[in-house]
């Protein structure tokens, strides 16, 4: 028999209070919570199942808005995580549409 992963303790920086609110609003069915330390913000999340969906969803956070990397602390051990460049935010000229 298989025992499922134990859950971890993550903390993810955020640049910025609107940012840590952005991914706390993406992240509402993890409970998360954004804490802001002097002029540092994070996202703090109780326990997180499968990290490997939580980096996805941190990687198109990033892109959004227009940050190349952070740091998540699962259980304090730090993990760098980078912006997905296939999720950048595409702004879309209608100059040419006619109808």
């Amino acid at each position: 028999m298989a025992l499922a992963p134990k859950p971890a303790r993550v903390e993810i920086e955020a640049p910025s209070a609107g940012a840590a609110f952005a991914l706390e609003s993406r992240l509402a069915h993890l409970a998360p919570t954004a804490v802001g330390r002097g002029d540092r913000w994070v996202v703090e999340l109780p326990t997180v199942g499968a990290r490997e969906d939580l980096e996805a969803v941190v990687r198109e956070w990033l892109a959004r808005i227009g940050t190349e990397a952070t740091t998540l602390r699962v259980d304090g051990r730090m993990i760098h995580v980078h912006a997905s460049h296939s999720a950048r935010a595409h702004v879309a000229t209608n100059r040419s549409f006619i109808g």
